[in-house]
């Protein structure tokens, strides 16, 4: 007898089975039907819930960056530190390793599931964006940021952080990996304008 679930538990069981399909075969040498047969479910039931396959890698990486995202949100939103400390630990939680367990990350950078590692970045970078530039534009108004492309900054800013310090174009020491994220950070403080003195002072704060 086929089990009537609830329609948020089973979206639920096809995006934890397309997860771990993903992550043993790679995204694109798993098929729906193969998806479909794992799960024991009937295709009309997996289209009401996704489109595609793609549309269901969409969800995992809305799924992968929702925690990130929430962590960051709940930093810049934070008003017992200073608005450029909270900038810094926003840009400090935000690293994909911290959102995904290791053995999941070591099958994202996998060169089978490219794609899936390519859309998940580019969905961390799209989703705090916004959180990012809310704080800059706050910081410009109160003198203590000074540019005139609050969003692009931050979209610069973001994408170095994620490519070069999480270690997504090629692996890095920790001495590298320090290295890189004091680079980030005095690089982060110009681009948003601040004095490299005053900036530098925030960075004791953010280790």
């Amino acid at each position: 007898m086929r089990v009537v679930k609830e329609a948020k538990e089973r979206r639920n069981e096809i995006l934890d089975t397309a997860e771990e399909m993903f992550m043993l075969y790679g995204y694109e040498e798993t098929s729906v039907q193969e998806l479909i047969d794992r799960i024991g479910i009937a295709k009309g039931t997996f289209y009401y819930y996704f489109k595609s396959k793609e549309e269901v890698l969409d969800s995992l990486v809305e799924r992968y960056s929702e925690e990130a995202v929430n962590r960051a949100s709940l930093l810049a939103k934070d008003s017992s530190m200073d608005l450029a400390v909270r900038f810094l630990k926003v840009i400090q939680s935000m690293q994909i390793s911290d959102t995904v367990n290791p053995a999941v990350m070591e099958q994202i950078h996998m060169p089978q599931n490219a794609l899936l590692h390519r859309k998940m970045t580019a969905g961390i970078i799209k989703r705090l964006t916004p959180v990012l530039t809310g704080l800059v534009e706050v910081g410009v108004r109160e003198g203590i940021f000074h540019t005139d492309f609050p969003q692009e900054t931050v979209e610069m800013i973001l994408i170095y952080a994620i490519m070069m310090v999480d270690g997504d174009i090629y692996p890095l020491h920790e001495e590298e990996k320090r290295r890189k994220t004091s680079a980030l950070f005095l690089m982060g403080g110009r681009l948003l304008g601040m004095e490299k003195e005053a900036f530098q002072r925030l960075l004791p704060l953010c280790t």
